[in-house]
């Protein structure tokens, strides 16, 4: 089985979610991790 990945927009980035998920092996990365917060989700 394959691991679940998630991107997690900053709208989304409720910092105790994250945490959470976090802590019980979900991989992830959020908008801040990757520098990219304030950026249009349009093309």
């Amino acid at each position: 089985m394959s691991a679940v990945r998630l991107y997690v927009d900053e709208d989304a980035c409720e910092h105790a979610v994250i945490k959470r998920l976090r802590a019980r092996g979900i991989d992830l990365l959020t908008t801040l991790d990757s520098g990219r917060t304030a950026t249009s989700d349009g093309p």
